[in-house]
């Protein structure tokens, strides 16, 4: 009303002046004149009212419906928004294999499904909102095997009024197994009526498959599983973990607290060791959260040893993993054993060659003395005695550090076996029985003979002196199954015969046995044996590319299993390993020499004032040197018939170095090698003799006349 008035009265002024215009114009007209102009002033001032009236309503509408145009262009992108994210949720339930749900507990019909939740029970969306499906024939999908625990959780968390988290397996309606984990809330009444449930239900058939497939794994072997909660409670364990903690100590199962297992397993005394080192493992397994075990060795009461890893998750689950290493550890226990060997044969070796050049100087000094010293010479034979006695010791040495010369032919294992036992029969007591069994149609193999004697002899004799009371002695040869077996040195693929030494006699103890191969020990401390007996055949055994295995048990007897390889190209390789040198000098009396000129190379004054005697007595003539250099000075002065060189002249300049050398200036120069200890043949020419330090004049003699006397070398031809 009031904007009306104003409106009007807005027009009253507007019209005004075209009144008073008008009453000018009319000067004096009638009082009827007058009335019309006012009535026509009246009816427009009125008009232009309205007018403005309904322009301004017409505004004002206008304004509104922008507005309203406005909200409703938000609206439409809210929902279009909101019809994305309903897209995207629908697509991640799809892909995560979910299905929503509602339920009208009162009137008994579901009210809200997805098509995921429909097609996870092999029905449609019409048949849960059309009735057919109620909540009674909704639990009849539930396996009969799961259903009594699934209705009797589900009352319990209703009574509860509690969110329900439960899995459990269905049957879809076309018969197929589903496995299904579901979330469910309920709404209920201040009375505590249930009206309504809502939540989902998620198929995790491929992860419960993925699962079965991973304890499958777990059962199938050795390794040690299991799996606990942030609160330190068990969740899952495979079998093997439930052997080694629980068999003795505690239940364990789901829910076990790991206090509960470690402090059980401790007391059970499933853990070997001291009082002390038993705490520190429980301390050290309770406090895995802030220091997880990175390789925790322990050992089980069996005897048994086992790694074990903690793996601390960010969420607070632990896994722990851990396997049976007691192989492992046996094998670097053997490892270590062979490198311990390798070391000793190392400082064997060197100490040979040392005490080989010295035998040299005391046996050659007293054999130069036996020809002037009738009145002496019963004591000098006793020395020259003593020495070769300890050359041999020497290359027992030598032999168990595998450096000793050897001349591998191709072997007959059964006759050279029963030969062997035929002689040896001989010396033994009635108490001892002695047999031998060996494998028909077995092949040859490649070995030294005289070695493989020695070696088989040994073993013999310390399976007798086992058996003091009497017993069995048993050699067997057979062939040898290598992929049963875990041995180092054997090559994969190739063919092996074994030579088995068994006796019933004392048998070792375990620390006994683990020292059975060290050089010098020795189980008889009264004994006069050096107790390089089974050094020396772990050395031979180690040389021609086989192994020896030593098993013993307290009370029951001990076997020895020699280990050699098959010849391959027999009589090619037979030939090629037989060098001239490998003969040993005859009986009968060297001839003597004419003058020849010999060049002796030795470092060593002492042995080489032995030689140079030596060589005086033969009848040659001597050019003596301590250098190489010196050496290669004589040769450029004068012709030399031969050479008489030491292997190991220094620690950067060899034998054979030396020879290329003078070779060089005076081709095909006979060459004879000494040594302390005897090299490896594949570094030396094959036609080149070699004399292993000590040796008498007698074998020296026989060599020179030998190379002497043969033909003169001939280079290769070139063209």
């Amino acid at each position: 009303m009031k904007k009306g008035a104003a409106v009007a009265l807005l027009s009253c002024l507007v019209l005004l002046p075209f009144l008073l215009l008008g009453f000018g114009l009319l000067g004096e007209a009638s009082p009827l004149a007058w009335a019309g102009l006012s009535v026509l002033a009246l009816l427009a001032g009125l008009g232009l009212a309205t007018a403005l009236t309904l322009a301004l309503r017409l505004q004002r509408q206008t304004a509104d419906l922008a507005h309203r145009q406005e909200a409703l262009t938000r609206a439409h992108t809210l929902l279009e928004e909101q019809k994305q994210e309903l897209h995207l949720y629908a697509g991640a339930a799809q892909s995560a294999k979910m299905g929503y749900f509602a339920w009208d507990l009162v009137e008994d019909r579901c009210i809200r499904c997805s098509e995921e939740y429909a097609a996870l029970h092999g029905v449609t969306l019409k048949q849960y909102f059309e009735g057919d499906v109620d909540l009674q024939s909704d639990a009849d999908f539930v396996h009969p095997d799961d259903r009594a625990d699934y209705l009797s959780i589900c009352a319990e968390t209703l009574r509860k009024q509690q969110p329900l988290d439960i899995q459990y397996r269905i049957v879809t309606k076309q018969g197929h197994v589903r496995h299904v984990r579901e979330l469910e809330h309920s709404f209920i009444t201040r009375n505590g009526v249930p009206v309504r449930s809502e939540g989902m239900i998620q198929d995790i058939t491929d992860l419960r498959r993925s699962e079965t497939l991973l304890l499958a794994a777990m059962n199938a072997g050795a390794a040690v599983f299991a799996i606990f909660d942030p609160d330190d409670r068990l969740i899952l364990a495979n079998p093997a973990y439930i052997l080694l903690f629980g068999e003795k100590s505690v239940e364990i199962k789901t829910g076990t607290h790991y206090e509960t297992i470690v402090r059980g397993t401790a007391a059970a005394g499933s853990i070997q060791g001291s009082k002390e080192e038993i705490e520190t493992w429980v301390q050290t397994r309770l406090a895995r959260r802030e220091h997880p075990a990175k390789g925790l060795k322990f050992q089980s009461e069996e005897g048994r040893w086992f790694e074990v890893d903690d793996v601390v998750l960010d969420d607070g689950h632990v896994f722990t993993m851990g396997a049976d290493i007691t192989e492992r550890i046996a094998m670097e226990s053997r490892l270590q054993s062979a490198q311990r060997m390798e070391a000793v044969g190392q400082l064997a070796a060197g100490m040979a060659h040392d005490f080989n050049n010295l035998l040299e100087i005391i046996h050659g000094n007293a054999e130069l003395l036996s020809d002037r010293a009738d009145e002496e010479a019963k004591m000098l034979e006793a020395i020259q005695s003593a020495a070769l006695r300890a050359g041999e010791l020497t290359q027992n040495l030598l032999t168990f550090s595998s450096r000793q010369q050897l001349r591998p032919q191709t072997l007959a294992l059964d006759p050279l076996v029963r030969d062997l036992v035929r002689q040896f029969r001989r010396r033994l007591d009635k108490k001892i029985e002695i047999k031998t069994e060996v494998e028909a149609n077995l092949p040859p193999i490649t070995a030294d003979p005289g070695q493989l004697e020695n070696a088989l002899t040994n073993l013999m004799s310390n399976a007798v002196q086992a058996m003091s009371d009497g017993g069995a002695l048993t050699i067997s040869c057979r062939h040898f199954e290598q992929d049963t077996a875990k041995i180092a040195n054997l090559t994969k693929g190739k063919q092996y015969l074994s030579v088995a030494v068994s006796d019933s006699g004392t048998g070792m103890e375990p620390e006994i046995l683990a020292q059975a191969f060290d050089p010098f020990f020795t189980t008889d401390p009264d004994s006069k044996r050096s107790g390089l007996g089974l050094s020396m055949v772990y050395g031979f055994a180690q040389q021609s590319g086989g192994q020896i295995e030593l098993v013993s048990h307290p009370g029951i007897g001990t076997e020895a299993r020699l280990i050699l390889p098959v010849a391959e190209r027999l009589e090619k390789q037979s030939a090629a390993l037989r060098q001239p040198s490998d003969t040993g000098p005859s009986d009968a009396a060297p001839s003597p020499g004419v003058g020849e000129r010999i060049l002796l190379l030795d470092d060593d004054d002492a042995v080489r004032a032995v030689l140079k005697a030596h060589l005086k007595r033969l009848g040659y003539r001597i050019a003596e040197a301590s250098t190489p250099e010196r050496a290669l000075t004589i040769m450029a002065q004068e012709e030399i018939d031969l050479a008489l060189v030491d292997i190991m002249l220094s620690d950067d300049y060899s034998g054979p170095q030396f020879v290329d050398q003078a070779r060089q200036s005076q081709p095909g120069l006979p060459v004879i090698y000494i040594s302390g200890y005897s090299a490896d043949r594949a570094a030396l020419d094959p036609r080149t003799p070699l004399l292993t330090k000590p040796f008498t004049r007698h074998v020296l003699a026989h060599a020179l006349t030998s190379v002497l006397k043969r033909e003169p070398e001939r280079e290769p031809a070139t063209n």
